[in-house]
């Protein structure tokens, strides 16, 4: 049972929060409802909250009744107190003028209240004289609040004009003038509502109007009658009742105004006591003017005239001096706008500075602002208003003017023409960013300043340069990419007022220390060399950038960017006749600046490269080569240290006169063959070095110390003859050369030994005439996967020397896998060598003080220590190259 309780207490806590939020009434499905604002009405019994249309949003006030407030009451005074405001609202629905209260929706009934719609409202007269009652809590703004002189008069004036309608045009007595009764907009605007006692006259004749008479009975509930302390003496007294009630009604009203909501006669509800002091009205004490105005005693102490005849009438009260002043006059102007034409407007729009300054905050805030932003509708008209509209802002603080005056500027500032608005806006920019929240700045100001950087009138352009600076902070990276810098470097390099340019190119300057660095060395810097303008100013503007990025430690211009785009330009600007002797010094000490920095960091980074690293990069030490062939290394250590560079390939030194042709190679082979002489040396050697070894060696294999590697060709030929090699000497296989010979040529075939003696092989038991093509597939020394790589000729054992790799026909040995051939121990006759080798060119480079190292960074091996025997009588051919 317990549990029961809780979710029973639970759901009806629920449904009365449900119930206070949304009281079940027709009109919620329309509008949301705020928070209560003021109450009005009969007893105040009528609750004012703000709320919005749902479908527009348009701002509205909304007035509930609740039904439960008259749960102590009986049934008769319910039903006659719901029918009486019934009437009130539904009489001020059929009337429209703009000193009455405007119903925007009907009243809806339903089980649990009454509700209507009416235009927004500040709250009752009653609420700002200090009668809060039927409030949830306390509204902020009644806190410390107090009329101004200004208002009163202006509100009392509108009420007086509501009543010269009410008795003139709809020949109707409202019965109770009062402050529940009037109703502040939140215009500041006073308004008169409260019909719910409203009397329509009767006509008569002479185009006259009577009116019932009306009695009031204090059985009946006070809230269901006019407020006795107002009523006229007639009212109790008898007699005809006349519109001259309703402004002695006005004067008691004025009376409370004056007098902080007190009556000067209270009769606590009793008929008998206004029939006792109502004589007292025959003449008005002294006690009821102390806190009148005195410009207003005279006017007041009429209306509250004993004899109704002897009062003035609505229409009269609206002209008394009491309303003769300027500020009054000027915001009756503003109520009578819509009747005038441009030209009047901008005549009144030109003098109203003038007279602004007079107003106080709120009645400018709540009373002109509208006005004012009402009329931004017609641009011709705006930059008039524009000045005005400053005036307010510099009294309003920074919530005021957020929440009143920037929305109706926001519209003003997409606005490009007549181009006075932007002029006004930026002109007034510094009290604007003062103004606004930072939100508010990024949001609505910023984009106004990009779009009036492109405008064609100059003074606009200044303007924004002028301002740019102050807002670079807020500006965000992506509109700062996009939008700002594009168009201040358009401005600087298309600019066609020399002044614009300077100006761009400062705030460009200035700003800087707000742009990341990569925006300064991309987007800035690149643009500066093609600005074309030569005047001191542009240039000094320009050099001024480039120092600020050149000193700043942020922006962090690299050595390349110095040395590529800023000291080109420099330079060349340097030599400008349109510079003075200060302006030359300034480039100058800049430029030497910047040739410090590019010097300093290239050579710290030069520094910093490893021995390794700066091996890889480089080239061999030529002069090295060449000194040791002129000390006697000779064009071996030559060809092994170009061997080296070519990754171990023999390279073959050609003679300067060029590359000897095949017959000539033919011919001088007969030669040899002819005279018997022995083998060629290693200049005219067309066989390469072993492949084991990373150059070409004078010497004999067997005496080779620098054999570390084997080319894997080599290294599979040497697997093949392996079952060949034997510790005496066997006849080789047959060399036969008769193939290259010319066939008309009756020179015998030599035997390779003629050729080369060194590659004699040694004795072996294997027949001389065995190739190596005719040994079975299970003895064969090569493996079937060689044959592609040796050939398919007719004969394995005829195989002709290559110039790129070693002899076929050489045998290896244990010792000396590869033969090489021998120079000549003497000789009378000049080695004639192949022609001039491209990579020769190379020898001319300057020598390093480093061992030569080959292409894969590693050092070259030593040069065999043999000397070879050279003759006086055979010149070196790379004796001239080598000087």
């Amino acid at each position: 049972m317990d549990y029961f309780h809780k979710f029973k207490s639970t759901v009806s806590q629920v449904a009365a929060q449900v119930s206070n939020a949304l009281p079940g009434n027709p009109l919620t499905r329309e509008y949301d409802v705020g928070e209560q604002i003021g109450t009005a009405g009969p007893g105040l019994h009528w609750k004012i909250y703000s709320g919005k249309k749902k479908s527009t949003q348009q701002p509205v006030a909304v007035w509930l009744f609740e039904r439960r407030d008259m749960d102590k009451w009986s049934k008769e005074d319910k039903e006659e107190f719901i029918n009486t405001i019934k009437k009130g609202v539904s009489t001020l629905t059929r009337l429209r003028h703009p000193r009455l209260l405007v119903i925007e929706h009907a009243i809806e009934e339903s089980r649990d209240s009454l509700a209507f719609c009416t235009e927004p409202v500040f709250a009752s007269l009653a609420n700002c004289m200090g009668k809060r009652e039927n409030f949830a809590n306390d509204p902020i703004h009644f806190t410390e609040f107090a009329f101004h002189d200004l208002e009163i008069r202006h509100g009392l004036l509108q009420i007086s004009e509501a009543l010269a309608f009410l008795h003139i045009d709809a020949r109707m007595l409202h019965r109770n003038v009062c402050p529940e009764s009037i109703i502040i907009n939140d215009r500041g605007a006073w308004k008169l509502g409260g019909f719910d006692f409203a009397l329509q006259g009767t006509p008569a004749p002479n185009n006259s109007v009577t009116f019932d008479s009306m009695e009031y009975n204090e059985n009946r509930p006070a809230v269901c009658q006019p407020t006795l302390d107002y009523l006229a003496p007639e009212y109790a007294l008898g007699g005809k009742i006349a519109p001259f009630a309703d402004v002695f009604s006005l004067g008691i009203t004025t009376f409370a105004v004056f007098n902080k909501g007190l009556v000067p006669i209270k009769y606590n509800g009793r008929l008998d006591n206004l029939k006792r002091n109502a004589d007292k009205f025959k003449s008005v004490p002294e006690t009821c003017m102390q806190n009148i105005p005195f410009a207003l005693r005279d006017d007041y102490k009429q209306c509250l005239n004993y004899t109704p005849d002897l009062r003035p009438d609505a229409t009269q009260f609206t002209k008394i001096a009491f309303f003769d002043d300027p500020l009054v006059k000027t915001l009756s102007y503003f109520e009578s706008l819509m009747q005038m034409d441009n030209q009047q407007k901008m005549n009144f729009f030109k003098s109203l500075p003038q007279v602004i300054t007079r107003f106080e905050k709120r009645v400018l805030i709540q009373k002109v602002l509208p006005f004012l932003s009402g009329e931004f509708t017609t641009p011709d008209l705006i930059p008039f208003i524009l000045p005005s509209v400053f005036i307010i802002t510099e009294q309003a603080n920074q919530k005021e003017f957020t929440s009143s005056i920037l929305p109706s500027l926001i519209p003003v500032f997409s606005l490009q023409k007549p181009y006075q608005i932007v002029l006004l806006l930026l002109q007034k920019m510094e009290l604007l960013l003062a103004k606004a929240t930072e939100e508010d700045i990024k949001k609505y100001i910023l984009p106004l300043i990009y779009n009036s950087i492109g405008s064609d009138t100059t003074r606009i352009q200044e303007l924004c340069l002028a301002i740019i600076p102050t807002i670079g902070k807020l500006v965000d990276r992506q509109s700062m990419k996009t939008q700002l810098l594009p168009k201040l470097l358009k401005l600087a390099t298309d600019g066609s007022v020399v002044a614009i340019r300077v100006q761009a190119l400062m705030c460009l300057g200035k700003l800087l220390p707000t742009l990341e660095s990569w925006m300064v060395t991309e987007q800035v810097l690149p643009v500066l060399p093609k600005i074309n303008s030569k005047e001191p100013g542009v240039l000094m503007s320009i050099l001024g950038i480039y120092k600020l990025s050149f000193e700043s430690d942020k922006v962090g211009v690299g050595r390349e960017q110095l040395a590529k785009s800023a000291l080109p330009f420099l330079m060349a600007t340097l030599v400008e006749n349109t510079l003075n002797l200060q302006q030359f010094e300034q480039f100058l000490a800049l430029i030497k600046a910047m040739m410090g920095r590019v010097e300093k960091e290239q050579r710290n980074r030069l520094q910093q490269l490893s021995a390794g690293e700066e091996a890889q990069r480089g080239v061999p030490n030529f002069d090295t080569i060449a000194g040791a062939a002129a000390t006697g290394g000779g064009d071996k250590k030559i060809s092994a240290d170009l061997a080296d560079i070519m990754g171990g390939a023999a390279i073959a030194p050609k003679p300067p006169g060029g590359a000897l042709s095949l017959e000539e190679k033919k011919r001088l082979a007969s030669e040899q063959n002819r005279n018997g002489a022995g083998p060629m040396n290693s200049g005219s050697s067309l066989t390469p070095s072993t492949s084991s070894m990373s150059r070409v060696s004078p010497t004999p294999a067997s005496t080779s110390k620098g054999a570390t590697s084997m080319d894997p060709f080599d290294a599979l030929l040497m697997s093949s003859t392996s079952s060949m090699t034997s510790s005496k000497p066997s006849a080789g296989p047959v060399f036969d050369m008769s193939q290259f010979m010319p066939k008309n040529d009756p020179m015998p075939s030599p035997s390779p030994s003629s050729f080369f003696p060194s590659l004699a092989p040694p004795p072996s038991s294997t027949p001389s005439n065995l190739s190596l093509g005719s040994l079975p597939p299970s003895q064969s020394p090569v493996p079937p996967s060689m044959a592609s790589l040796l050939g398919t000729g007719p004969s394995m054992n005829t195989i002709p020397s290559m110039g790129s790799g070693p002899s076929m026909g050489t045998v290896p040995t244990a010792s000396n896998p590869l033969f090489l051939p021998q120079p000549p121990r003497s000789s009378n006759t000049p080695i004639q060598r192949g022609g001039v080798s491209s990579l020769d060119s190379l020898l001319s480079f300057p020598s390093q003080s480093k061992a030569p190292m080959n292409m894969m960074g590693k050092p070259m091996v030593p040069p065999s220590t043999v000397k070879p025997q050279s003759n006086s009588n055979n010149p070196d051919p790379f004796a001239d190259l080598l000087g």
